[in-house]
């Protein structure tokens, strides 16, 4: 099978309409892929790594693969990346716009559209637990390694008579 006929499995969110006699609407949700990913981390990487840490320090939580747990705390703690993370999943243009809608869903809507990413994301793959172990170990690496770098680089040109501050506004 090729890559462009494979389906992706979604599912549908309902969205109650304002008053009047308007039909009730949808979302669609997908699970997330690693570009996804990558995009959240690059806005939202401090708050990924505490909401890490704070699973981490309840094992039991992060264990048991109890999403719903994991959803709530994610929406109450960090409503701009449950926004940015349903705007992905819905595949709608990454606009101010989007994040302003996703942000203004009811918090059941965001709920049920965080668990059902989470579920399309997780399912059979190791679950929540596994996801964050992973990325937390690819960018601890990675992290380790730019701060290397970047300690090597200001040992460099302190030896070479340079100054770190020029080097930080540095475009390089």
């Amino acid at each position: 099978m090729q890559l462009t006929e494979l389906g992706f499995e979604t599912e549908e969110i309902t969205v109650r309409p304002a008053k009047g006699d308007k039909p009730a609407q949808s979302i669609t949700v997908r699970g997330i892929a690693l570009d996804d990913i990558m995009k959240l981390f690059r806005v939202h990487g401090p708050e990924l790594i505490k909401l890490y840490a704070d699973l981490t320090t309840d094992k039991a939580k992060l264990e048991s693969g109890d999403s719903a747990q994991i959803v709530l705390q994610a929406a109450q703690q960090f409503p701009d990346m449950v926004a940015d993370l349903i705007v992905l999943a819905t595949d709608s243009p990454s606009t101010k716009a989007a994040h302003v809608v996703a942000k203004r869903l009811p918090i059941t809507v965001q709920l049920k559209a965080m668990e059902a990413i989470t579920r399309l994301t997780l399912e059979d793959h190791g679950g929540v637990g596994e996801l964050v172990e992973t990325l937390l170990r690819m960018f601890g690496g990675v992290n380790g390694l730019v701060a290397n770098l970047r300690g090597n680089q200001a040992s460099l040109l302190d030896s070479s008579g340079g100054s770190t501050a020029s080097a930080a506004r540095s475009p390089s």
